[in-house]
């Protein structure tokens, strides 16, 4: 009687979990059902339509718990719902559906504005971390060092330098993106901040809009920055991007 018990539980187990597979056939049906919707009732904004945004977080949902196979057709659904506008590898792409769909869900519930909503200093053992909270698009961002010789960003144009921020300094740069009301009303942009007071260095902080779709972070110090840089990277839909920096 007890393999009996065990071999149904395996059974409904595997049965369960094969049911949260969905075909790309599938997903297509509710993704065309969901757009004639949206043509139907003339939704100009999704994010005016609690149901529309609710509708493609639960499309996202089934690509993100479907099968780990075929893994191009739903990259390649992925990139026709969002209009080619999502760049990642195609091994990526649950990962990248499950951020789509927290992010409509989050949207739905009220839970979050679309841009960068905070900025909040992480202390590690071996330095700090920057972390940048954001929701919206695929955003890309770039970290780079910045010399003496490099302007001083602030509003819509670039100064020379005037030392204010220290000797050396570092840039993070995140395209195609708004700050929302909430990350303004927090930071005052082109102000310089003391960000982290150590016994060994004080690091200051800038926020910088240079035009209305760019935010900059400019962080300096009178000792060396150390930092990875990198060029034109892609985030998650929403999420946090965490900078690693520390004091050499």
């Amino acid at each position: 009687m007890k393999k009996i018990v065990l071999v149904l539980i395996a059974l409904s187990v595997v049965l369960s979990l094969a049911g949260c597979a969905y075909s790309v056939d599938d997903i297509k049906r509710e993704y065309a059902a969901l757009e004639e919707r949206i043509s139907n009732e003339n939704v100009q904004t999704i994010t005016s339509e609690k149901w529309a945004l609710e509708g493609y977080s639960e499309i996202f949902g089934m690509i993100a718990s479907s099968s780990n196979k075929n893994t191009e057709e739903y990259a390649a659904l992925v990139r026709e719902i969002t209009k080619n506008t999502s760049e990642f590898d195609d091994e990526d792409v649950f990962d990248v559906a499950k951020s789509y769909s927290d992010l409509f869900d989050a949207l739905a519930n009220d839970e979050i504005e679309l841009g960068i909503n905070d900025l909040n200093v992480k202390y590690k053992q071996n330095g700090f971390a920057m972390v940048i909270e954001y929701a919206g698009s695929q955003y890309n961002y770039s970290v780079k060092k910045l010399t003496e010789d490099d302007p001083d960003y602030t509003g819509n144009s670039s100064l020379e330098y005037d030392g204010s921020m220290g000797k050396y300094r570092m840039l993070i740069s995140i395209s195609d993106i708004e700050a929302t009301a909430k990350f303004r009303e927090k930071h005052d942009f082109d102000k310089v901040y003391n960000l982290v007071t150590t016994i060994d260095a004080i690091l200051k902080l800038k926020v910088v809009s240079p035009d209305t779709h760019s935010v900059y972070i400019v962080i300096g110090s009178d000792k060396p920055l150390s930092v990875t840089e990198c060029n034109s990277k892609m985030l998650l839909p929403m999420g946090e991007l965490q900078i690693d920096i520390s004091v050499e």
